[in-house]
């Protein structure tokens, strides 16, 4: 289990971590947990157990957002679900007027992992229920998902060229202009831009 007391990263660790992700600019938090918290001499969490995996994470993703506040234009570190990425900022690029920004849902999570209350509070209960409410997100997308591809009649395999070539046929046969059915067009406009949310817009 991680002792709770050990706290977020102290200013040697969040150089270690730096250190890391120089040398490991593309890397995901399960191998950052595995390597880094190895080196650190931290405690390796218990996977099965929430609310020490959410301490684990938090403190990951604390140290993370730290570094981007300390970065002074330096350096980026892009943080996905699936991927942290570590971005070099040279002269040229900033020159350029090539900045990294953040939007407002990258603000978002920034600011919660820098609140220290988020990790102190954080309960057995607390985790158990925000597990709980993901996974029901997460089933109503794959609901929806499977709706859309059922509708259009495809395989969640297609890719995205496949689709739109589809999409593009059924739209010329349910025109309106075409003698098509207005309702049945309005209804593919709409599934349509649901198909966007799950593949690359390309």
């Amino acid at each position: 289990m991680i002792n709770k007391k050990l706290g977020l990263f102290s200013h040697s660790e969040i150089e270690k971590l730096h250190n890391y992700l120089k040398s490991n600019t593309q890397s995901n938090e399960f191998e950052i947990i595995k390597s880094l918290f190895f080196t650190i001499e931290r405690p390796q969490p218990d996977f099965f157990q929430p609310l020490d995996l959410f301490h684990t994470h938090f403190i990951l993703f604390n140290g993370l957002h730290r570094l981007n506040c300390q970065a002074d234009g330096k350096f980026y570190i892009e943080i996905k679900s699936t991927q942290i990425q570590y971005i070099e900022c040279s002269e040229n690029k900033h020159n350029n007027n090539n900045e990294i920004t953040t939007n407002t849902k990258d603000q978002s999570l920034c600011d919660y992992y820098l609140d220290e209350k988020n990790f102190a509070q954080a309960s057995k209960q607390k985790i158990e229920q925000m597990l709980s409410e993901f996974s029901i997100k997460f089933q109503n997308y794959l609901d929806a998902q499977t709706t859309t591809h059922d509708f259009f009649d495809l395989n969640i395999q297609q890719n995205w060229k496949e689709i739109k070539k589809h999409y593009q046929h059924l739209v010329q046969v349910h025109h309106p202009d075409k003698s098509g059915d207005t309702t049945t067009f309005l209804e593919i406009q709409k599934e349509f831009e649901q198909l966007k949310k799950y593949y690359p817009n390309d």
